[in-house]
């Protein structure tokens, strides 16, 4: 779905990701008339963990923090570019982190798309534990019951003045299912269509596993690294045998070089 000479963005699709998904295929139909082209598409949707940043490199818990890439993190971001070369994306969102919008920026540019960031999008709130080594935390007796619990793969387990990655995934999820709605009915002559999502390790690990079906307590078993690429492919709302996201790769990072 196209705006004038622009492409549409998800707030401009408000009214269609209100609809049921037979409700979107007959919207997109009535839309397009007399256009015979289906509009309810499968989404390949690319997720991508922010390039590295300077806590990562001194072992501090991020979160929230809004903390910029290293020179190898902006170096990976330009590198993307070529993991997407041959990809026809249609759109880019990002958290509105600077981590992941710089990590965006560059596949955006080459694509001549906008990043378009998403609060939603952003890592899990880690409240008071934000800028410190986990050294100095575990000797603090006030987060013994925080890391006993999350020590259980709790999902629950709230941050000290954050939230849990349950809370999390509720966000980020309703964002993801926003973005995968949009573009279902983006015209492609009948093909996939491709959407680039750059958003951080805890969230990405948790929608991926809420992607699969795996038990979100075993979300910590999925490591998205720095830079790297994740694929799921969400199917159309009427294509036959294939109700459930599939994902088609996990962690790829062939791309980068370590050097800056």
């Amino acid at each position: 779905m196209r705006l004038g000479n622009r492409r549409a963005t998800v707030s401009d699709r408000a009214a269609v990701n209100a609809l049921t998904p037979d409700e979107t295929v007959a919207a997109c139909f009535r839309k397009r008339a007399p256009d015979p082209i289906m509009c309810a598409m499968s989404i390949m949707v690319h997720l991508v963990r922010h390039a590295q940043t300077t806590w990562n490199v001194e072992g501090r818990f991020l979160g929230a923090a809004d903390i910029p890439l290293t020179p190898l993190g902006h170096a990976h971001a330009r590198q993307l570019v070529t993991a997407f070369a041959d990809v026809p994306l249609v759109a880019v969102y990002a958290s509105d982190l600077c981590r992941a919008r710089d990590t965006a920026a560059p596949v955006a540019a080459a694509h001549e798309l906008p990043v378009q960031p998403d609060v939603r999008l952003r890592e899990m709130n880690q409240g008071e534990l934000e800028g410190y080594r986990g050294a100095e935390l575990h000797a603090r007796p006030e987060y013994d019951a925080f890391f006993a619990e999350w020590a259980r793969e709790s999902v629950d387990a709230v941050a000290p003045g954050g939230e849990s990655l349950r809370q999390t995934l509720a966000r980020a999820s309703a964002a993801l299912g926003a973005i995968v709605e949009a573009h279902h009915c983006d015209d492609n002559d009948g093909g996939e269509t491709h959407v680039l999502v750059v958003s951080h390790g805890l969230t990405l690990q948790m929608l991926i596993a809420d992607a699969i079906g795996l038990p979100l307590e075993n979300a910590g078993r999925i490591r998205p690294q720095h830079g790297s690429v994740s694929t799921v492919r969400y199917p159309a709302p009427d294509e036959p045998r294939a109700r459930y996201p599939v994902l088609l790769r996990l962690n790829d990072r062939h791309h980068l070089r370590d050097e800056p």
